[in-house]
């Protein structure tokens, strides 16, 4: 006999997958009567050596609603005169599928006074910061304290990681100096390409 579906199907719960003798109920399936069917929704899997047949449901955040004192990690899109604009990525760790947008106002950049949001970002960081209201859209941030700021930039005239000095940043390709509000763990909390994204 040959099972009624193929790896990578797409299944919904209660679809008949097979029988019970030709494979082993794996995750997302259960057996009933001698048939195996799946639990959840899904794309199928099927282990010919093992001899299981699976159904793997997609990693979705959906309910990920940000909400006052979440920590959320996303990358600078835009730059106003008094204020940081922000996709957020993650929250609390976990990632959206679709970004919210963040704004976080220059006071509420830094315990010390910022001039303006151009001193202490720019389009492109990646930055970890906290959620200080959720009522409105974009989201109201903060990134007041030792562990929020920058936490992974790029240099504005060639594009290269920038490393941390001292005081500031440097770019290690064409040495061009930058200056940022930085998170305490600047480099890292991300690699390159988690953080892009990719």
């Amino acid at each position: 006999m040959c099972p009624e579906v193929n790896t990578g199907d797409f299944v919904v719960p209660g679809e008949r997958l097979g029988t019970i003798e030709e494979f082993l109920p794996g995750i997302g399936t259960y057996e009933e009567n001698g048939y195996i069917y799946a639990s959840t929704y899904g794309m199928v899997l099927i282990d010919k050596v093992k001899k299981t047949i699976s159904v793997i449901s997609p990693v979705v955040h959906y309910n990920l609603i940000p909400k006052p004192g979440s920590m959320v990690i996303g990358k600078v899109t835009q730059i106003q005169n008094q204020l940081v604009f922000i996709d957020i990525l993650k929250v609390n760790g976990r990632r959206l599928n679709t970004p919210f947008t963040g704004v976080i106002h220059v006071s509420m950049i830094d315990k010390n006074y910022t001039k303006t949001p151009f001193d202490a970002y720019k389009p492109g960081d990646i930055v970890r910061a906290r959620v200080v209201n959720s009522r409105t859209i974009p989201l109201q941030l903060t990134t007041v304290g030792s562990h929020f700021g920058t936490i992974l930039a790029y240099c504005s005239l060639c594009g290269t990681r920038l490393e941390r000095l001292r005081r500031g940043l440097v770019c290690p390709k064409c040495g061009n100096k930058e200056k940022r509000k930085l998170a305490s763990d600047y480099g890292m909390a991300l690699n390159t390409a988690s953080a892009r994204g990719e």
